[in-house]
């Protein structure tokens, strides 16, 4: 998975089909962090606009 929060890249994890998570501290919690640059915008954007809005959960 891969973490944004507020349009910047916080890092990403691997978790299996029994993680649960109540909201994005959860997710926060589960990733490794990595530092944020134009590249991994630019890859992040792309995915996103190959229509994977299946695959985002957003959290307001």
């Amino acid at each position: 998975m891969v973490v944004v929060d507020n349009g910047c890249y916080l890092g990403f994890g691997y978790v299996d089909e029994t993680f649960t998570a109540t909201g994005l501290e959860d997710f926060k919690g589960a990733i490794k962090p990595y530092n944020d640059n134009k590249d991994t915008q630019q890859i992040i954007r792309g995915y996103l606009r190959t229509k994977h809005n299946d695959k985002v959960l957003v959290f307001s």
